[in-house]
């Protein structure tokens, strides 16, 4: 979550970071929070009830495993009730924005990126929905965020172009990426 943890913030330390509304930069998201640094949960409903910025975010292979979105986002929905106590704390529309617009803005990239506006990168995800175990789909937000997860994404454009196209990656060299990640896995084990 934007506003937790440690580590360095990108491009500008901790006094722009001040400048742009964010209390603290958080290297990960809510898995790699409880997962890595296990210090209970972020009081997340309140800060952004209380108008603060919370932005939700995923992680590194090496302290999150998943490098799942829609996971996150789940998480942080779940936890941030949790916490507060309260089943309706954090609505799914309000978490999908932590993952998006407001995530951009703890960036401090919000003229840039998190919504679908003319001027902004073209970064957008297709998800299906149409999966038996997402059935019924009554409301599409709420299921991103508590059905839905990286296997349902379908298409991925990045700043307009098509990277992931029906399920596969097509800006990537799948086999040099596979190998090279095995090369690594074997370095560190050592």
């Amino acid at each position: 979550m934007a506003r937790r943890g440690g580590g360095r913030p990108p491009g500008g330390g901790r006094a722009r970071l001040r400048a742009l509304g964010v209390e603290r930069w958080g290297g990960g998201g809510p898995a790699t929070a409880a997962r890595l640094r296990a210090r209970g949960i972020a009081r997340v409903a309140a800060r952004a009830e209380g108008g603060g910025n919370v932005g939700v975010g995923t992680d590194g292979a090496a302290s999150n495993n998943r490098l799942d979105m829609l996971a996150e986002l789940r998480l942080a929905a779940l936890l941030g009730k949790a916490a507060a106590g309260r089943a309706d704390a954090l609505p799914a529309h309000e978490v999908l924005a932590m993952g998006t617009l407001r995530a951009a803005r703890a960036l401090g990239l919000e003229a840039r990126i998190g919504s679908i506006v003319p001027g902004k990168d073209a970064d957008l995800a297709a998800v299906d929905l149409s999966a038996l175990e997402l059935q019924p789909v009554y409301d599409p937000v709420s299921h991103l965020v508590y059905a839905a997860g990286r296997q349902a994404v379908t298409h991925v454009w990045v700043r307009g172009t098509p990277c992931v196209v029906a399920g596969e990656l097509r800006t990537v060299d799948v086999a040099a990426l596979r190998a090279r990640a095995a090369a690594w896995g074997a370095r560190l084990a050592r």
